[in-house]
């Protein structure tokens, strides 16, 4: 009898979670097992994020994930971006405390216009400015999707509900 994974937590992890248990983990978001991941503090870095965003894109199951505390960067973010424009299931990402200023906030808008499933975007502890906070309100007021759309963004210290 074959058993499915439902949430996976490594978050803060003593192990360098990229060398030891990236390549298992993947395997397990392949086949689309996992509904929710936290991999919080475990430094994975743009290159990890690169990796995730490619599971991310053929995965049909995980809704939530947790990325904090990573050091994903701009670069990193760039990839997730990209994966979001295709995800159909992703609903909370939380990518807190990642280093990301407002060339990255623009990568992560320019996804939100089309995106369908995200609800929740979590990005306190980062650098992101009021140039970063305008690309999300242009982003929001060209969104047309009206199945769950965005309704809860964490930016700083402050947090926006937004209505449509």
């Amino acid at each position: 009898m074959e058993q499915n994974i439902w949430e996976m937590h490594y978050a803060t992890t003593r192990y360098n979670i990229v060398f030891y248990l990236f390549s298992s983990l993947l395997t397990w978001i392949f086949a689309q097992k996992l509904i929710a991941l936290d991999l919080r503090g475990n430094n994975i870095g743009s290159h990890g994020a690169q990796h995730l965003a490619k599971a991310l894109i053929n995965n049909k199951i995980l809704s939530i994930m947790n990325l904090e505390m990573n050091q994903i960067r701009n670069e990193g973010i760039k990839y997730l971006s990209d994966a979001l424009y295709e995800n159909t299931t992703l609903t909370t990402l939380n990518l807190s405390s990642n280093e990301i200023d407002d060339d990255g906030a623009l990568y992560l808008a320019n996804a939100l216009v089309n995106n369908r499933t995200l609800t929740k975007l979590d990005l306190i502890q980062n650098q992101i400015g009021d140039e970063g906070a305008h690309y999300f309100a242009n982003a929001l007021t060209k969104n047309t999707v009206k199945q769950a759309p965005l309704s809860n963004l964490a930016i700083h210290h402050s947090e926006f509900s937004i209505r449509h």
